[in-house]
C-alpha cells in the first residue's frame, strides 16, 4: 500500500496468464482474445517458450495415452487369457478352492502383461489429474463491475445487521508524490451500529490527540465536531468527489466499494489485479482536467470488504514567473485498514457513540477563546491553498481573544475555495471570518478605510527605463544579433522573468517572517505537538520555495552579469535558532530583490546599495540559497537541492 504510487509512470508490460495460454491452445477463447494472445506470442520469446512447453506436455500425454490404450486392446492378450482360462478349467479337480483357482489364473497374466498396463493406466490418471488441477486452480478472470457490485452488497449486509457493531481502525498518510516518507500521518477510529445506522468517526494525530469527529446518521446527515466548538450540522454529507476539492477532509471518506464507484464513475473502466489475499482495482483520471490522477481500491477476497484506498491528487501551483506554466503539486493520500472487529451491541461501550468531553461546546456564559494553536491551524489550512502569499488572507489574534480571518480575493470562486479550506474551523465561535471578493470590496469602499488596491512589482512598459538594458543587449548581440524590434522584446521579457522570480522569493520570505512571529519565542515551544508540526511543515515548504527561486535567479543572471567574476566564497555559519535564521534570510532576500527591481524594474525610486554586477551581489545570492536550505533542513530534517541545470539565457 505504501509504495503503490511511484515516480515512474510507465505501464508494466502485459503477458497472458498460464490458464489463458492453455485456453488459447485449446481454442476456447473469444476471437478477440485469441487474436491478442497470438500477436503477443509473435513478439514475446518468454511467452512463446511457455506456450511451447504446455503444448509439448499435452502432445506427450496424448501420445502416451494412445500407446497405452493400444496395448489394452491388443488381440494377443485376449487370446492368451482365454487359453489360460480353459487350461485351468480342464485341470480343475474337486478339493481345489475358488481362491486357488483364481490365483492360478491371475498370476501368469499379471506377471507378463497386466502389470505394465495397470502402471501405464495409473500414470495416465496421475497426469490427467495434474492437468485438471492446474486448470481448475488457475484464477478465473473477474470483472470490475461484478466485483464492485458484490462488494457493495456484502458491505451493505454487514452495515445493516442489527446484531452487530462494527469497529475499524485506519491509518491515513499524506506524501508528496515520489517520496517515501509521509509528511502527515493520522489515525481514524470508526464505530458503526447496525441497529441505529449511526457512524461515529474520530480523527487523531500521531500523539493521540483528538482533532475532529463526525456523527453520521443513516439518512446521510451528519454533525461535525471540533474541540471546544459548537457542532456543525450538514443535512447531506459531502460525496466523495467533493472531498477531493479539499483533501484535508479525506478522513471523512467512507472506505467502501460504493465510494470507489462514485469516484470512478464508470466502474467498468477499472482494472482488476490480484495480490495475495486481496483484489486491487485501479482507475485513471475521472476527467481530463480534474485533480484525481489515480485511485486504487483494495478489497479482501474473503468477505469482499474494502481494506484500503490510495488517491493521487494534483493541487494547483502558482507559476514562478508570468512566462512559465504552473506545474501542479502532486500528493498521494493513503487510507489503510489496521484492524476490523465485529461486536455485539451488548458488549460495546456506549461512550463510543457519545461526543468526547473535548468536543463539547463552551458552557453558557463562557466566552470562546482563540489560542495560538488555533491560529497556527487556521494559517496551515490557508497555506495549503496558497492563501498566505502576498497577504491575500491575514490571520490575527485580536485583543478580545478572537481570531480574525480577513482578506480580499480576486473573485467569488476563490472566495468559495478559501471558505471550503476553512471548513474545519468555521464552526468555532472564536473564529471570525470576513473574506470579500474585489467587487464586494469596491461596493463597500465608501464605508471602509480598507485599502483594496494591490501593488505588484512593476516592470516598465518598454526597455527605456531598464538600467540593465545595455548589459542584456550587449550579451544578446554577442550571441546572434537579432533585429532591433526583437531585441527590445527579448530584453523586456527577460526583465519580467527575473523580476517575477525575485518577487516570488520575497513573497515566501515574508510568509516565513509572519510564521516566526506567530510561533512566538523558542521557535514555537509553547505550541501543542500538532500545532508545532504544522508550523514546521509550513516553514520547510516556504524555505524550499525561497531556495528554489534564488537558485533560479542565479541561473538567469550568471551568463549575463557573473561570467567574469571569481567564484563566490563559502558561506559563513548560519544561526541555529529558526527565528534568527528567518530574520537574516528575509533581510538578504529583500536586499537582493531591491537590487534586481532597481536594475530590471522602473528606474524611479531609491537606488539599491549593491549592484547586480558586483561580486557582493553574487555572494549574496549564494548565501541566501544556502541559508534557505539550512532553514528547510532545521524544519524538515533534510534539504534536497536540485541537480545543476543549464544556465538560462535571455
Amino acid at each position: 500500500m505504501r509504495n503503490l504510487f511511484k515516480s515512474d509512470d510507465r505501464q508494466p508490460e502485459w503477458h497472458p496468464r498460464e490458464d489463458d495460454l492453455l485456453l488459447y491452445l485449446d481454442g476456447e477463447l473469444p476471437p478477440r482474445v485469441l487474436g491478442r494472445i497470438g500477436k503477443h506470442l509473435k513478439v514475446c520469446w518468454a511467452c512463446r517458450v511457455k506456450a511451447e512447453k504446455v503444448e509439448s506436455t499435452i502432445a506427450a500425454f496424448m501420445d502416451y495415452r494412445s500407446r497405452a490404450f493400444a496395448q489394452l486392446a491388443e488381440p494377443a492378450l485376449v487370446d492368451t487369457f482365454r487359453l489360460r482360462l480353459n487350461s485351468v478349467a480342464r485341470q480343475h479337480r474337486p478339493g481345489h478352492s475358488l481362491r486357488q483357482i483364481a490365483l492360478s489364473i491371475w498370476q501368469p497374466v499379471w506377471s507378463s502383461h497386466v502389470r505394465s498396463l495397470v502402471l501405464s493406466a495409473a500414470g495416465i490418471a496421475a497426469v490427467a489429474l495434474i492437468l485438471l488441477a492446474w486448470r481448475n486452480l488457475s484464477p478465473v478472470p473477474v470483472s470490475a463491475g461484478e466485483l464492485l457490485s458484490n462488494a457493495t452488497v456484502a458491505e451493505a449486509a454487514s452495515a445493516n445487521d442489527a446484531s452487530l457493531v462494527l469497529h475499524r481502525s485506519l491509518t491515513w498518510e499524506t506524501r508528496r508524490s515520489g517520496e517515501a516518507r509521509p509528511i502527515e500521518r493520522r489515525r481514524i477510529e470508526i464505530w458503526h451500529a447496525g441497529r441505529s445506522g449511526v457512524t461515529a468517526r474520530r480523527l487523531y494525530d500521531e500523539s493521540g490527540n483528538l482533532l475532529a469527529a463526525e456523527w453520521r446518521q443513516r439518512d446521510g446527515s451528519s454533525e461535525l465536531y471540533l474541540p471546544h466548538a459548537h457542532p456543525w450540522f450538514e443535512p447531506n454529507a459531502e460525496p466523495p468527489l467533493m472531498l477531493l476539492n479539499h483533501p484535508q477532509d479525506l478522513w471523512r471518506l467512507e472506505l467502501s466499494a460504493a465510494s470507489f464507484v462514485q469516484l470512478a464513475g464508470d466502474a467498468s473502466r477499472a482494472k482488476v489485479s490480484r495480490q495475495g489475499a486481496d483484489y486491487r482495482l485501479t482507475i485513471g483520471p475521472v476527467r481530463p482536467a480534474g485533480s484525481l490522477l489515480n485511485a486504487v481500491l483494495t478489497i479482501r477476497k474473503s468477505g469482499l470488504r474494502a481494506t484500503g484506498i490510495d488517491l493521487r491528487l494534483a493541487a494547483p501551483a502558482t507559476p514562478a514567473s508570468p512566462t512559465e506554466p504552473a506545474h501542479p503539486v502532486v500528493y498521494d493520500y493513503s487510507i489503510a485498514e489496521d484492524a476490523y472487529e465485529q461486536e455485539s451491541p451488548e458488549n460495546t461501550r456506549s461512550q463510543v457513540f457519545e461526543p468526547d468531553p473535548v468536543l463539547l461546546p463552551p458552557a453558557e456564559g463562557q466566552a470562546a477563546v482563540a489560542t495560538p494553536d488555533l491560529q497556527m491551524k487556521t494559517t496551515w489550512l490557508l497555506d495549503r491553498i496558497g492563501a498566505t502569499l502576498g497577504g491575500e488572507i491575514t490571520v490575527t489574534l485580536a485583543n478580545d481573544q478572537r481570531l480574525n480571518v480577513q482578506g480580499i480575493v480576486q473573485d467569488a470562486a476563490r472566495k468559495q475555495e478559501i471558505l471550503a479550506a476553512l471548513a474545519p474551523v468555521r464552526a468555532n465561535p472564536a473564529v471570525q471570518i470576513e473574506i470579500l471578493s474585489y467587487s464586494q470590496a469596491l461596493r463597500r469602499a465608501a464605508n471602509t478605510a480598507r485599502n483594496v488596491a494591490g501593488k505588484a512589482p512593476g516592470v516598465a512598459g518598454s526597455d527605456s527605463g531598464l538600467s540593465a538594458q545595455a548589459d542584456i543587449s550587449e550579451f544578446l548581440a554577442g550571441q546572434s544579433p537579432p533585429p532591433e524590434a526583437e531585441l527590445r522584446e527579448r530584453v523586456t521579457r527577460f526583465a519580467a522573468e527575473v523580476s517575477a522570480t525575485s518577487s516570488n522569493a520575497a513573497r515566501h520570505a515574508w510568509v516565513l517572517k509572519n510564521l516566526a512571529q506567530m510561533a512566538g519565542p523558542g521557535d514555537g515551544q509553547a505550541l501543542s505537538t500538532e500545532a508545532k508540526r504544522q508550523y514546521l511543515s509550513m516553514v520547510a515548504h516556504h524555505a524550499h520555495e525561497v531556495e528554489q527561486s534564488t537558485r533560479r535567479l542565479n541561473q538567469q543572471l550568471e551568463p549575463v552579469f557573473f561570467s567574469g567574476l571569481p567564484p563566490p566564497d563559502a558561506a559563513a555559519a548560519f544561526p541555529a535558532e529558526l527565528s534568527a535564521a528567518i530574520d537574516r534570510m528575509l533581510s538578504a532576500v529583500l536586499r537582493n530583490d531591491n537590487a534586481i527591481q532597481s536594475a530590471f524594474g522602473i528606474s524611479a525610486g531609491a537606488e539599491s546599495p549593491i549592484s547586480i554586477h558586483s561580486q557582493e551581489f553574487h555572494q549574496s545570492l549564494l548565501e541566501t540559497a544556502q541559508l534557505a536550505c539550512s532553514i528547510e533542513k532545521q524544519a524538515a530534517g533534510n534539504c534536497e537541492s536540485p541537480s545543476p541545470q543549464s544556465k538560462t539565457s535571455p
